[in-house]
């Protein structure tokens, strides 16, 4: 558009000096030049107006496309959980997987395994995530329950609850997307329980950055050889736990293979 209008200009000085300048429109070709000074001003704004036209419609095309969840069609044959098949997402889809994430949050805060062990709190997150996506098998939906899970975790933290830790709170909001990004090229009859192993390794190797990276903060100098060995063992059991989860929540709401016949 830029070097639309600079055309233009650059038509209007021609009609004092007949000899085009090509130097004073930087970025286009000489094809481009003379076929562009031998269209009228007239025809150069029908045609500027069209680029617009046809720009616009397609990114608002991609916006709401996007807006409106489209069916992923190898979670919803491979669930085990009966599925909402509407082609784009409803009211209905919004409200429960907001819902979900609330609960994610809601668990992940007031469930307790006392396992003491870096990491586990992603076991509390993995499947209420996984349940949202048998039942609402859209693309986009665990960005839509990582929201919730923001805003449940945050109506939590006002009424006075305790907050979570850095890492608690990291995996809680990583997995959501995470699980959109490796589930978005799923195929049929493809195994989807490596990708949510990897969804769940992934959010929960973010969780061991933030919060090693808080606990080297908090760390004095002489805390630094205690950081280390948390760090050496936080490593495999965040790690493992990530794995975990993604592998038994994947196992609990999801068949093996996707039936695409069914």
């Amino acid at each position: 558009m830029v070097w639309t209008r600079k055309i233009l200009r650059q038509q209007q000085s021609q009609m004092h000096n007949p000899t085009p300048n090509t130097s004073t429109v930087p970025g286009v070709s000489i094809g481009q030049l003379h076929f562009l000074l031998s269209k009228t001003p007239l025809e150069l704004q029908r045609c500027a107006i069209w680029v617009d036209c046809i720009c616009h419609t397609t990114c608002k095309g991609i916006l709401m496309d996007s807006l409106r969840l489209p069916m992923n069609p190898t979670l919803r044959h491979a669930a085990r959980l009966p599925s909402r098949t509407e082609q784009w997402a409803t009211m209905a889809d919004y409200v429960m997987l907001v819902g979900f994430g609330v609960f994610a949050a809601t668990f992940t805060i007031l469930a307790d395994f006392s396992l003491k062990l870096p990491g586990h709190a992603i076991l509390r997150v993995a499947l209420p995530f996984a349940c949202g996506l048998a039942l609402v098998p859209r693309h986009g939906a665990g960005s839509i329950m990582g929201l919730g899970a923001l805003l449940g975790a945050g109506a939590w933290i006002g009424i006075g609850h305790r907050e979570l830790g850095p890492g608690a709170t990291t995996s809680l909001l990583l997995t959501g997307p995470i699980l959109d990004l490796m589930l978005r090229r799923t195929k049929p009859n493809q195994s989807l329980y490596w990708r949510m192993a990897m969804a769940g390794l992934l959010a929960n190797a973010g969780a061991f950055f933030v919060r090693g990276a808080v606990k080297w903060v908090e760390s004095p100098g002489a805390g630094k050889p205690i950081f280390a060995i948390w760090s050496g063992k936080a490593l495999v059991t965040y790690s493992l736990c990530g794995l975990i989860a993604g592998l038994i929540s994947a196992f609990l709401v999801f068949r093996w293979r996707s039936d695409s016949s069914s």
